[in-house]
């Protein structure tokens, strides 16, 4: 007997509010840029290097798709790849195959 599962699949996101110096806003909103995006790319960016986010939890973090995520850590010249990320790709490209 076959039976049928569905898998309900949604995010839940954590608001953060942090407080810094006008000049430093100033500063990070320099070129029209827009702060809170440069401090959510910074904090990507520094999760990504210290290991505690992987590529795709970056591109979810940043609502990027993967040509977008790996064009933002490129720009950045972050090009760290770990064992990890290897296996999780490769376990990835397996079922991709088996279908």
């Amino acid at each position: 007997q076959l039976r049928n599962t569905f898998y309900l699949c949604y995010n839940v996101y954590m608001n953060i509010t942090i407080e810094i110096p006008e000049r430093i806003a100033d500063a990070l909103s320099s070129k029209g840029a827009d702060v809170q995006r440069r401090v959510l790319e910074m904090l990507a960016l520094d999760g990504y290097q210290t290991g505690d986010l992987s590529r795709g939890e970056v591109g979810e973090m940043l609502s990027l798709s993967f040509q977008e995520t790996e064009e933002f850590l490129h720009q950045h010249r972050v090009e760290r790849v770990t064992v990890a990320e290897y296996e999780q790709d490769a376990a990835a490209l397996q079922q991709i195959l088996a279908r």
